[in-house]
């Protein structure tokens, strides 16, 4: 026996408008394999904006986090965060996703 029900449909949250990427920023794709670039060449201080773009949903890279800055940030799938790094002195900053994995991995 089949019975006729009626579904209603509405119209689904809209998305936001997409982020004017500044253009120095330096862009960072989050795919499956990682980071992409993996490693960046910034002069020492001197503040930059990095774009992160979460290009895959399967991925650990629903967030990037900065150790030695204390900084996390969410990277929602299919959007870009901008993340201003302040300036630094010479030396190495890392940053990985919120597993803080070394190379890539899955959630």
């Amino acid at each position: 026996m089949t019975l006729p029900f009626p579904l209603n449909v509405e119209e689904g949250a809209p998305k936001p408008a997409p982020r004017k990427i500044p253009s120095d920023a330096l862009r960072i794709r989050i795919t499956q394999r990682g980071y992409e670039p993996a490693r960046l060449e910034i002069p020492a201080d001197r503040s930059v904006m990095l774009a992160f773009t979460r290009e895959e949903s399967p991925s650990c890279g629903a967030e990037v986090v900065f150790p030695s800055l204390g900084l996390r940030r969410a990277i929602p799938f299919g959007e870009t965060v901008l993340v201003e790094v302040p300036a630094q002195p010479k030396s190495e900053l890392t940053f990985s996703c919120g597993m803080a994995c070394s190379a890539p991995c899955s959630s």
